[in-house]
């Protein structure tokens, strides 16, 4: 099955502003130009494709590289050398393929060149805690060499979360050698791992290299509730803090002066015939 076959089978869009449509993809129609012998009408197609952003590596290189081929052989030599620079920074290794031509072979030689003295390969790199609390931030830090700096546009952080495979938090930076971006609270649920991904990005959103690392989210930790006090907890308590009233004194001394009510009272009352009930205690 051709590239362009399968693209169009699958119709997946690698970028956030694509919607799998019935129409394919300017890529997958690019492509499909391209396999087709038609080069020409195949480079305004990688270069939409290319605009409307959200490409990985592979992807933007081949794009860069056919750009640059067209280029060449209409005899835009500057054109040509500026979207080969690109193909040569994201991938050193990448070859033009045979039907590129002699003049765009020598201009992507000589790009390489450049790119070898710019400093070699872009790369990107991602440092993250490897363990953090629930509902608690962190901190990501992307670093790239300082020469691609200025070549890069900026720098963009995906965080996602691996339990629920849904498109997580966001953001980007300007391109600097080091950034560091603070991840919120809110995006760090308990027991889970996350991705995160540092991309060093074009001004549309293309990924020139990419770095993954996970993160592994601790379960919350459970609210520590005091259990319910029993009697025989609360008589412990009501004896330590009442003291000498928490004894049998003071019972045995009420008993005796209610006892001597009783009798007083039984030796002075008048003489009746009426039973008297039992008190009631409440």
């Amino acid at each position: 099955m051709t590239t362009a076959a399968l693209l169009a089978a699958l119709c997946i869009s690698t970028s956030p502003h694509l919607a799998c449509a019935e129409d394919k993809t300017f890529l997958a129609q690019a492509a499909e130009k391209w396999e087709q012998g038609a080069i020409t009408e195949a480079a305004p197609l990688y270069e939409k494709a290319l605009s409307q952003g959200g490409m990985f590596p592979p992807d933007v290189v081949l794009a860069h590289a056919r750009i640059g081929t067209v280029h060449a052989a209409v005899g835009k030599k500057e054109a040509a050398m500026n979207a080969f620079r690109v193909a040569a920074v994201i991938d050193p290794e990448f070859q033009l393929p045979a039907e590129s031509g002699p003049v765009a072979k020598k201009l992507y030689e000589e790009a390489r060149k450049q790119a070898q003295k710019q400093g070699g390969k872009l790369t990107v790199t991602v440092e993250a805690p490897e363990r953090v609390d629930a509902q608690k931030g962190f901190t990501v830090t992307a670093k790239l060499p300082e020469a691609f700096a200025p070549v890069v546009d900026k720098i963009g952080v995906e965080v996602r979360d691996t339990a629920t495979q849904k498109p997580g938090w966001r953001a980007d930076q300007a391109a600097t050698a080091q950034i560091t971006f603070e991840v919120p609270a809110k995006h760090v649920p308990g027991g889970t791992t996350l991705i995160v991904r540092v991309s060093a990005l074009d001004p549309s959103g293309n990924r020139w290299a990419m770095a993954d690392t996970k993160v592994r989210v601790r379960e919350g930790k459970p609210e520590i509730v005091a259990a319910p006090e029993g009697p025989a907890d609360k008589d412990e308590k009501s004896k330590s803090k009442k003291g000498f009233f928490a004894g049998p004194w003071p019972y045995a001394i009420a008993g005796a002066v209610v006892l001597a009510g009783i009798v007083g009272y039984a030796a002075t009352r008048p003489p009746s015939h009426a039973e008297v009930s039992a008190p009631q205690w409440r």
